[in-house]
């Protein structure tokens, strides 16, 4: 099981960012680059942390491209 400080790292390797939102407990995945207002419309919310970075790595090819 992956821990929260493991996600953030391999996070971190594609340039993103995941946290935990305090109100409700979901998890919150964005990319470092983006405007907040980018984040607040592109952030992408889950559950789970394996997501979470495979989210991350979706994210930034697609920011890629």
């Amino acid at each position: 099981m992956m821990t929260m400080r493991e996600a953030r790292q391999r996070c971190e390797v594609n340039n993103a960012r995941v946290t935990k939102c305090h109100a409700t407990g979901e998890l919150v995945v964005t990319l470092n680059e983006w405007t907040r207002k980018q984040r607040e419309a592109r952030a992408y919310f889950t559950d789970d942390l394996e997501d979470a970075v495979l989210t991350a790595g979706r994210m930034r090819k697609e920011n890629e491209s």
